[in-house]
């Protein structure tokens, strides 16, 4: 954010003012929080299985040889329907 200043007084102070009322109304959702909300204590195994678990396109399947059929799949719900699932 950029400020200048006015050499007129009352302007600055409704400038001031004007920049007030914009930065309270400004929410900072992260500030709220407390830290046990913000930490993530987990082991790397753990976390491992909920990523591929939450992933869409799956990670190693993608090396394979039928990944082609496989993203044509799950790539958009109309092809669920051609396949018959």
């Amino acid at each position: 954010m950029v400020l200048t200043e006015y050499s007129d007084k009352k302007k600055k102070k409704e400038r001031k003012d004007s920049i007030e009322t914009v930065m309270s109304l400004i929410e900072f959702p992260l500030l709220d929080q407390t830290s046990s909300n913000s930490v993530i204590s987990t082991t790397p195994n753990d976390l491992s299985n909920w990523s591929r678990l939450s992933s869409l396109w799956p990670l190693l399947y993608g090396t394979s040889c039928c990944f082609i059929e496989f993203a044509s799949l799950i790539g958009s719900r109309f092809d669920f329907d051609r396949y018959g699932w």
